[in-house]
């Protein structure tokens, strides 16, 4: 009589999926912004890029059961957990939230918002302008990520 061999198949877990779409998510504007050197195209694909990154970051947050920070800086912004001294420290380049800098040409507005998958976030907006254009980037309290172009009244 043979012997039942049971095969054991393994899965991708959720944040290995949630990675892998959010990098290709990354590479496809990237792409995109370098086939379109258009300034207001440049603003509207750095707004889509945060807010995919947001959102990624809110993923993450989850995963790693600590929230996660978004900050503008000086020529780009950047995500960060806290250490334990309880400050901000930067996430490093090994990760798709790295620091990143801005397309020549944009400006950004905003200021630090905290991401966390426990809980109620607060709103918060940042706007990339650029081209006569700004793009409003909108977080909600349950993490939801929006970009929305804004009209000059």
């Amino acid at each position: 009589m043979g012997a039942v061999v049971a095969a054991r198949v393994r899965g991708f877990t959720l944040i290995e999926v949630l990675v892998v779409v959010g990098i290709i998510a990354i590479v496809t504007l990237a792409s995109l912004a370098g086939a379109r050197p258009n300034p207001v195209s440049r603003a509207e694909t750095e707004a889509r890029r945060i807010a995919t990154l947001l959102e990624l970051a809110y993923a993450e947050s989850g995963f790693r059961g600590q929230p996660i920070s978004w900050a503008p800086r000086p020529g780009g912004y950047s995500f960060a957990v806290r250490g334990a001294d309880g400050e901000w420290a930067e996430l490093g380049a090994e990760t798709p939230l790295r620091p990143r800098a801005l397309p020549t040409g944009l400006e950004l507005r905003g200021s630090r918002v905290v991401l966390s998958a426990r809980g109620l976030n607060p709103p918060a907006q940042a706007v990339v302008a650029g081209g006569g254009a700004a793009f409003s980037i909108r977080s909600g309290l349950l993490g939801q990520i929006s970009v929305q172009r804004l009209h000059a009244d």
